[in-house]
């Protein structure tokens, strides 16, 4: 394959779109016009929107992940939650994207009997999915994770949570990653209640163009957490 012919196969499986019941690509002719990345409202009380906030949810561990649900059920109180995530683990991917097959979607029904969609492809592929017009809306915000472990220092470059929210800063959408360090049996309360905070002040005060927040929750119950910090990536020791 020349090298023009490798960016016309390139651009023919971009511009495909997936049929919602098959998970099959459909022709490029039949493909919906794209909607807007997202929705271009300004920050204010939740109390204001005239209509709920489009939350998109992902990870990098999976559909069937323990903190993907709890990242879900945290959001489910301040907005409308649409989760889509990788069928299966995808840690450390980085930024990988799929181009040169098709991607395929399936409705999923989660832990707590909610609809999910799983992506045969990495934690970008789900979010570039979204803001392609997979579900014809648009986002208002996009959280990845709960994930399982810390996300520090240069090991963010490997991170698949960290590049799901990446993605959706590029499609100009605000976006947050959030992680929590374990030991044996994770518990996401702590980092379900950072998520709720963090959404909520996302939503009513806003991110500066291309921010992108990147949290990281100690394995300590609620009533030990010592307050949050805000701080700048660092070098791993």
């Amino acid at each position: 394959m020349t090298g023009d012919d490798g960016q016309r196969e390139r651009s023919r499986i971009e511009g495909r779109s997936m049929d919602r019941d098959m998970g099959e690509p459909l022709a490029a002719g039949e493909r919906k016009a794209r909607a807007p990345r997202s929705r271009s409202l300004s920050p204010r009380p939740l109390s204001e929107w005239t209509s709920r906030p489009r939350i998109l949810v992902t990870n990098d561990d999976g559909i069937e992940s323990r903190g993907l649900l709890a990242l879900a059920q945290s959001l489910k109180p301040i907005g409308d939650v649409y989760v889509v995530a990788p069928e299966t683990n995808q840690s450390a991917v980085g930024h990988q994207k799929t181009f040169m097959r098709p991607l395929r979607v399936r409705e999923r029904t989660l832990a707590d009997g909610s609809t999910g969609w799983s992506v045969d492809g990495s934690p970008t592929d789900a979010v570039s999915l979204a803001f392609l017009g997979y579900f014809e809306i648009t986002f208002d915000l996009v959280a990845s994770g709960i994930n399982y472990g810390a996300n520090l220092g240069d090991d963010v470059t490997y991170s698949g949570t960290v590049s799901a929210a990446m993605e959706a800063v590029i499609n100009e959408c605000p976006a947050f990653a959030i992680s929590q360090e374990y030991y044996e049996h994770p518990d996401f309360l702590l980092a379900s209640r950072m998520a709720h905070l963090t959404a909520t002040n996302i939503l009513e005060h806003g991110l500066a163009p291309g921010e992108l927040l990147n949290i990281n929750v100690p394995a300590v119950a609620p009533d030990d957490c010592q307050g949050i910090e805000v701080t700048r990536m660092g070098k791993r020791i």
